[in-house]
């Protein structure tokens, strides 16, 4: 059962190549002397790897900036309970980062500018052929 285990590693880790080189699956199975099942198994298996890896990397970066935050907001507090307007800004804008990072924050409302609607009532009620169209 290892031998077998390393034998399909071993392809994948092809597969991973060729995929990086934008080979067809048609191509990796020609190449690898595998049916295209194989292949499309193996290329889902790849890309799954790929994105647990992704996701890890972005935990991991996220954790970091979270600490930094955490020790920042430790450092500028002294300064915060002392009545800092400087200080008490910076934790407002650390405390909305943490909240974006965590998905904390709620969504925000859609604007719209008055100006561009305004410009498309008066377009529609333009009658046609007048000197603006011209």
């Amino acid at each position: 059962m290892g031998r077998l285990r390393a034998d399909i590693e071993a392809r994948r880790t092809r597969v991973a190549e060729l995929l990086l080189e934008g080979r067809s699956e048609r191509e990796m199975a020609r190449a690898l002397g595998v049916s295209l099942g194989t292949v499309a198994t193996d290329v889902k298996a790849v890309r799954q790897e790929w994105q647990a890896r992704r996701l890890a990397h972005m935990e991991e970066k996220g954790a970091e900036d979270l600490a930094r935050t955490d020790a920042d907001l430790a450092a500028i507090w002294p300064k915060v309970r002392a009545g800092n307007l400087w200080a008490i800004d910076r934790v407002l804008g650390l405390l909305q980062y943490r909240a974006k990072v965590l998905g904390l924050e709620a969504p925000q409302k859609q604007e719209h500018d008055v100006g561009d609607a305004l410009a498309a009532i008066l377009e529609r009620l333009a009658p046609q052929g007048s000197p603006a169209d011209q």
